[in-house]
């Protein structure tokens, strides 16, 4: 009776108004410990649309990109998701930037090449590429016999390039920004920018289709010239020699 009387006295002022914020305060408190051992041991990943670049070897390059909802196109959101895409594509001075390389399996592409990152690449094949969004494109090579083979690289994989061929020339059609469907013809380096950004839509990556022996590291010249000592750095606001690398490779 005496431990039947304790424990109904126990509940009774372990729940009253007085102790129940002290017992919350606790609970918290131990629960923010466990959260934070638990960051510490198994960090939680950030989500995308990422900041950075995936690399090869990310699920999200290899799997087919699921096609945007027109009805979503002209929304706050997807809109957001542009800019973001673009604010990425500068921060990493690139000719072209799909949406999986982000993070996102979404058929959106995104490609601009200026004058002076031309110049600066000093690379034969190498033209401006007008600002375009593509939403959904598709392309139809207009001559299968005329290719051009060059060196190719790509920001998914990071501090490599080979020999790719490419079409020449090709017919474009995609939604823009608006939601709007444009058709145009595409050659040279826009041409190969294009073909490089679809296949990623499709979860092809250079690499599936260079030249095998071709495949180089990019800036290996570099390292053995300091007699082993370079990294490759991952994030934007590359430095120095890897700049001009970017610059002339980043895809």
């Amino acid at each position: 009776m005496f431990i039947k009387l304790f424990s109904m006295t126990c509940v009774r002022k372990c729940y009253s108004m007085k102790y129940l914020p002290l017992i919350l305060r606790r609970h918290a408190a131990k629960k923010s410990y466990n959260q934070r051992y638990k960051d510490f041991i198994e960090p939680a990943f950030p989500k995308p649309p990422f900041n950075f670049i995936c690399q090869i070897g990310d699920p999200v390059l290899r799997q087919r990109c699921d096609s945007v909802d027109e009805s979503l196109i002209n929304t706050s959101g997807f809109q957001d998701l542009i800019a973001h895409l673009w604010k990425v594509h500068e921060a990493f001075s690139l000719a072209g930037l799909a949406a999986p390389q982000i993070g996102l399996p979404l058929q959106l592409v995104v490609i601009g090449f200026t004058e002076t990152q031309c110049k600066e690449s000093n690379a034969k094949f190498v033209s401006p590429v007008l600002r375009r969004v593509l939403i959904n494109p598709v392309y139809k090579v207009l001559d299968y016999k005329d290719k051009i083979t060059d060196s190719e690289g790509c920001a998914s994989v990071c501090g490599y390039s080979a020999q790719v061929s490419r079409y020449s020339h090709i017919q474009v059609e995609a939604l823009n920004e608006n939601g709007i469907k444009e058709s145009w013809k595409a050659s040279g380096f826009e041409a190969r920018t294009i073909q490089h950004e679809v296949d990623h839509l499709q979860g092809v990556v250079f690499v599936d289709k260079m030249e095998a022996k071709s495949l180089e590291c990019s800036y290996w010249q570099h390292v053995k010239l300091h007699e082993g000592k370079g990294y490759i750095e991952f994030g934007p606001g590359k430095r120095g020699f890897l700049a001009k690398l970017y610059r002339k490779l980043g895809l």
